[in-house]
């Protein structure tokens, strides 16, 4: 039976850009959303037409939480756009390093 009233919704299903249900959320820095898409298995390394993640949306946003959730989710800081650019590099310069001084895994400055 169902657990929980879940609903089926179909997590790989995209928009006239590619963008998923999880690029949605991102985009819209919605968290709670983010947590739960990641929980039912979402694909955080999905691309949209223009090969962006969801993790190119969180930095260029600046969504810092979603950005790591994304990451613990296993997204990929290494993934590039069809620009040929990271997450990273459209992150603000102030997430590059941690408040210890130690650098960001992926980071490059």
């Amino acid at each position: 039976g169902q657990q929980g009233g879940s609903t089926d919704i179909d997590l790989s299903e995209r928009d006239g850009k590619e963008r998923t249900l999880l690029h949605w959320a991102t985009d819209h820095g919605n968290l709670e959303l983010v947590c739960a898409l990641l929980r039912n298995e979402a694909d955080p390394n999905c691309q949209d037409a223009d090969g962006q993640t969801p993790l190119h949306y969180a930095a260029m946003c600046e969504y810092r939480e979603i950005y790591d959730v994304l990451v613990e989710g296993g997204a990929d800081e290494s993934k590039v756009d069809g620009d040929g650019e990271t997450p990273a590099m459209w992150a603000p310069d102030h997430w590059k390093t941690k408040p210890e001084g130690e650098q960001f895994i992926g980071w490059k400055s």
